[in-house]
């Protein structure tokens, strides 16, 4: 999964509780990320959002190449 592959039928921003499907965690676990500036966050008004694009480029560099 890369950026660019993106399809032009996915939101380019996602809800808190997709983002959190996405990542494979629980809202709450994405919510505190989303607070501590974990995550890339769009805020508006009270609204969360996660822009689908960063989030993608976000997991690829926490990626390790498979060391735990």
């Amino acid at each position: 999964m890369n950026a660019e592959n993106l399809s032009q039928n996915e939101p380019e921003l996602l809800r808190v509780a997709e983002a959190a499907r996405l990542l494979a965690l629980s809202r709450t676990k994405v919510y505190e990320m989303a607070e501590r500036d974990e995550i890339p966050v769009l805020r508006i008004g009270t609204a969360v959002r996660i822009p689908r694009r960063k989030l993608i480029e976000w997991i690829e560099a926490q990626t390790t190449g498979g060391r735990l």
